[in-house]
């Protein structure tokens, strides 16, 4: 199976975790992973615990955070305000995307949901079948900050290099994270620009689609960034502005207000 940031091992560590969160704890199949058949025959079909289980396990192993993977983050759940009506509009008509490499740029200020977004579309997709191959799509999730780290670490090291391209180059759709939130943290501007200018290059020659978060808004990207990058963004990726309340601050430790999301999670 392919994952990437986990070996084999830290695969089957997650996946032992989520097994023993779900499977073990289900009342369907008590703990057995599959529910015999009621044919009369000595088969059986998975229960869908186990199918949650390894869904959880193949999303973190591809960076997806691990509070968000639990099927309590749904679009059910969410307010339903116009972006997130539009960022499902894109999970739902996924294959035509991927056909056409169409990517999202979404932007607006601290804890207004562009995370939970961004993993519910990277849920949805890793569900879905990939005509191409016949196998489920290939989802990436990285926050910009951790890829400027690993590109740095190229020079002297070989493996990195190799999952650097790994990053770049293979999944069928590739979440950027929090661009922006390296500047002002060391990070040199000039070289964090023509690395996000070439991953953003490469994938439109590869026409595989990137769905790319930030507090910047399109017009900022210019400033913090380069006239070439924004327009890049601006003329290629559908810009969805995320807004509302901040549900980071509205969520407390004492009242936990389930305000956007079923569950009142921190999002």
């Amino acid at each position: 199976m392919w994952h990437l940031l986990f070996s084999d091992e830290q695969y089957r560590d997650e996946l032992i975790r989520w097994e023993n969160r779900l499977v073990k704890q289900c009342k369907i199949c008590l703990g057995e992973g599959s529910i015999p058949t009621k044919d009369g025959t000595n088969r059986a079909t998975m229960c869908s615990c186990f199918k949650e289980a390894h869904l959880n396990a193949k999303l973190v192993s591809c960076g997806v955070p691990r509070k968000y993977v639990t099927n309590k983050w749904t679009w059910e759940g969410c307010v339903q305000e116009q972006f997130v009506k539009q960022c499902k509009d894109y999970s739902d008509s996924f294959e035509e995307n991927y056909f056409d490499g169409k990517g999202l740029y979404l932007f607006g200020a601290l804890g207004r949901g562009k995370s939970t977004m961004e993993s519910l579309i990277a849920r949805d997709i890793a569900e879905k079948i990939n005509p191409d191959t016949g196998s489920q799509f290939t989802v990436a999730f990285r926050i910009y900050e951790d890829i400027v780290q690993l590109k740095r670490q190229t020079h002297n090291d070989k493996s990195a290099l190799y999952r650097f391209n790994k990053l770049v180059n293979r999944p069928d759709l590739l979440i950027i994270d929090n661009i922006g939130s390296e500047v002002g943290f060391g990070s040199d501007t000039g070289y964090t620009t023509k690395l996000l200018e070439y991953i953003l290059r490469m994938r439109d020659n590869l026409c595989l689609p990137t769905i790319i978060s930030s507090n910047l808004t399109p017009e900022e990207l210019y400033d913090v960034y380069s006239d070439t990058i924004g327009d890049f963004i601006v003329e290629n990726y559908k810009l969805i502005s995320v807004t509302g309340d901040n549900h980071r601050k509205k969520i407390s430790a004492t009242d936990m207000v389930n305000d956007f999301l079923d569950g009142g999670e921190d999002w």
